[in-house]
């Protein structure tokens, strides 16, 4: 009994308010104590149990009105799930330490979801005990979930894990196959539906049938195509390169390409991408020289520019996280492999000229282009961190979307004279999805 007392108190303690969900909603009609009978849109709430169910007109939004076991005989979803009303007579005990203070009985009318008809009718009943509810019985084990058998010659039994064997053992006498599978019943809502249809196959004047909602299909996963473009700031440097160290480094802006796919599952935050990548990576260097003695222009300080540029292929992948809907504000991380090539180190040297007449020489600037860095492809290795957001426009197949970017790497160069260029940028991109 002490399962029936906990019930007891959910069913009367329980304040929780119902919940106004207008995602919920679900045609269908619910019954009366008075018999009239009442269709629109139906949410249940978290426990119906003791919270009802809510009823708005169909085609609307606006909140639904609370229908209690109080009021409400049946509860009918057009999918097949249907609530109705029974009486459990329930024992309430008070006790002071081991001397019982008061024992009496009585009953309450609570909404069971019907799991079968036929012979043996199967019900579930859940419900919430509030943790601040206080009873005798506040430190016992508190359960969320009973389920209830209602047979012509037994009435409404409520099933125990610790004795639901020997207790139906009696009540299924006489049909063979509920007896046969008595034994490797589990206390589980599959077990028991399939039990209590194999007690109704013994009555086939009263069809037995499974009243659980057909479950829903899982969601299929999707691959969404996508394009994106935009401005990229890039900085290049080379460690033994003093003229092309990131201290004398002056970003330039750029741009870059993409085209991507991305599979996401509905419903779930996280989705994963892979695409191509192409676009232009620059950076300007700017260094002062003093021409030393020995020259004849001794003493004359020149600005010494270089711009180093390469083309970037490259294969990133990802992982994105965001809200569940697909839509709102999106971040995501990944790897990206790929390649430079066609590097191009335009620079100003000095060189030293003889002027005519004169027996010292002197020193120039001249614009020379670094052989060295176009030497075909270099593989590139690095990562990539992504803030987004794609607004819901409407019911289009088309997403737009909006992404700051930024993307940190190396040349994998191995070169004794030479190190790998490293790279880093920042990006704004816009694009679209479908």
């Amino acid at each position: 009994m002490k399962h029936l007392f906990l019930l007891a108190g959910a069913c009367l303690a329980s304040t929780l308010g119902l919940a106004q969900s207008a995602t919920n909603y679900k045609p269908g009609y619910l019954v009366t104590l008075q018999g009239d009978t009442l269709r629109g849109e139906i949410e249940l709430t978290r426990f119906p149990s003791e919270n009802g169910v809510l009823l708005r007109a169909a085609g609307t939004t606006t909140p639904g009105k609370a229908y209690l076991p109080l009021t409400t005989r049946l509860v009918q979803l057009d999918n097949g799930q249907r609530l109705v009303r029974r009486k459990l007579v329930l024992q309430r005990r008070t006790q002071v330490v081991t001397r019982i203070v008061g024992d009496s009985r009585d009953s309450i009318g609570v909404f069971v979801q019907q799991l079968t008809t036929g012979a043996a009718r199967l019900y579930r009943l859940d419900y919430n005990l509030l943790p601040s509810t206080g009873t005798a019985f506040e430190h016992t084990k508190r359960e969320t979930q009973f389920f209830l058998m209602e047979t012509a010659p037994s009435g409404l039994l409520v099933l125990e894990q610790i004795n639901f064997r020997p207790m139906l053992q009696s009540v299924f006498a006489g049909c063979a196959p509920a007896l046969e599978q008595l034994p490797r019943t589990k206390f589980e809502e599959d077990a028991l539906v399939k039990l209590a249809l194999a007690y109704g196959s013994c009555a086939p004047g009263l069809p037995a049938t499974d009243l659980r909602p057909a479950p829903e299909p899982a969601p299929k996963s999707r691959l969404l195509l996508g394009v994106r473009a935009g401005a990229v700031r890039h900085t290049l440097s080379i460690g033994n390169e003093p003229r092309l160290a990131r201290s004398k480094a002056e970003p330039l802006t750029d741009w870059q390409a993409a085209v991507y796919a991305r599979l996401v599952r509905p419903g779930r935050a996280v989705s994963f991408g892979a695409g191509l990548q192409y676009g232009k990576r620059r950076t300007r260097y700017a260094s002062d020289y003093v021409v030393p003695v020995g020259f004849t222009n001794a003493g004359q300080q020149f600005a010494l520019a270089a711009e180093f540029e390469v083309q970037a292929l490259q294969l990133p992948v990802w992982m994105q996280w965001g809200a569940k809907s697909g839509y709102g504000f999106y971040v995501g991380a990944g790897a990206v492999p790929g390649l430079h090539r066609q590097g191009r180190l335009v620079s100003d040297a000095l060189r030293s000229v003889v002027d005519p007449g004169s027996f010292s020489p002197r020193a120039v600037a001249e614009r020379v282009t670094d052989e060295r860095f176009d030497n075909g492809s270099v593989l590139t290795l690095g990562g990539q961190l992504t803030a987004g957001y794609r607004p819901r426009l409407g019911a289009g197949k088309l997403t737009p979307l909006l992404e700051v970017q930024y993307e940190r790497g190396k040349e994998l160069r191995d070169d004794q004279f030479l190190n790998g260029a490293a790279y880093d940028g920042l990006s704004v991109r816009v694009g679209v999805e479908f």
